[in-house]
């Protein structure tokens, strides 16, 4: 197996392990020659990977139940968790996980500078006054905006059946499919 990457480089292997998530397979920014199986192509149109966020809101003091694990909700963040069981004294750090239609409504709010203030109103309805004095910062990854990543976990289109397990056969025992969007078991994402 001849590889060649960004930079012309050439390496040469007996076998290939691809780990590149589905966004990236799909685009073409990798090239195969021979082109795929068709079983293959066939997998990699039919697994969807969508934009998702992952945030991490700190605060000076925690306002949320102690024994919380996870607070599932209806507003823009669906799920909230407290991150690192609060082992520092100062830092207490809330996770906010934000998938589908909620990404993409983040997104936006994101882009306007208005979506930190929003998932602290959000907060504040749930939890009260003490929100919004008590948060310091925040992190946010984007996993979509990463050009090697495009998407966050990846998940079946509807009416594409079972197709983990065809991308996941080898080709001709020298190419080899790995990652979460060939895991069969359950565990994908």
């Amino acid at each position: 197996v001849l590889l060649t990457d960004d930079q012309l480089n050439e390496y040469e292997a007996d076998r290939v392990i691809v780990t590149a998530p589905i966004p990236v397979l799909f685009s073409d920014a990798m090239e195969f020659q021979p082109a795929l199986p068709s079983l293959h192509r066939q997998a990699i149109n039919s697994i969807g990977m969508g934009r998702g966020y992952k945030l991490i809101l700190k605060f000076n003091a925690p306002f949320w139940p102690a024994d919380m694990g996870s607070l599932y909700t209806a507003g823009l963040v669906p799920l909230y968790w407290p991150t690192a069981s609060q082992r520092s004294g100062s830092d207490f750090l809330l996770t906010a996980f934000i998938m589908g239609a909620q990404a993409d409504q983040f997104a936006t709010l994101h882009a306007n500078g208005e979506a930190i203030s929003t998932i602290l109103g959000e907060l504040g309805a749930l939890f009260g006054s003490q929100v919004g004095p008590s948060f310091v910062d925040f992190h946010l990854m984007d996993w979509a905006s990463e050009p090697w990543i495009g998407g966050a976990y990846s998940f079946p289109q509807p009416g594409t059946g079972e197709v983990r397990g065809l991308l996941a056969e080898p080709v001709e025992g020298k190419l080899f499919f790995a990652g979460e969007a060939t895991h069969t078991g359950g565990h994908f994402g």
